[in-house]
């Protein structure tokens, strides 16, 4: 039998420090006369997710756009969002460590960790861009779900470390 290292186990106290949408834009113009009634086919969206990490601070921004599949280069919906994680401390189980977290650190945030935190801004900007269209002829449209996973595992600013 080979010989395998145990798997490290690590802990990571972690806390939502802001939620901020950053720009809101709203052109209700831009929605082609009927039907106004929300189909998958009709609206699409396109995102751009960036996260940066400056000791203690881990910063995930979501840019958010809605179009009409038929019209893509006129926004109905612009949305920036911004949640900001503080990360206390990095424990590394298999000694009992604890780290406080510098930006040299960056590379050693699992991937998981980093995924559950973008999953995290994606479901709160879902909430957040729903409640603002409540009242407008997009108030049926929700976000896609998404697997936050995908967005981060080919970034650079991750690691496996399971």
């Amino acid at each position: 039998m080979e010989n395998q290292t145990e798997p490290k186990s690590i802990t990571i106290d972690y806390s939502i420090k802001g939620l901020s949408v950053k720009q809101f834009i709203y052109n209700e113009e831009a929605i082609l006369p009927s039907p106004k009634e929300y189909t998958e086919e009709r609206w699409q969206v396109q995102g751009e997710m960036q996260h940066t990490f400056a000791a203690p601070l881990f910063s995930v921004t979501l840019i958010l756009s809605i179009t009409e599949s038929i019209t893509p280069d006129s926004p109905i919906v612009k949305m920036t969002f911004e949640t900001v994680f503080n990360i206390q401390q990095y424990i590394r189980e298999q000694d009992a460590s604890h780290t406080t977290l510098n930006d040299s650190e960056a590379n050693t945030l699992p991937t998981d960790f980093i995924a559950m935190l973008v999953g995290t801004s994606y479901s709160t900007a879902r909430g957040i861009l729903w409640t603002r269209l409540a009242t407008t002829p997009l108030q049926s449209f929700i976000l896609p779900m998404i697997d936050p996973f995908s967005t981060v595992k080919n970034t650079l600013t991750t690691s496996d470390h399971t």
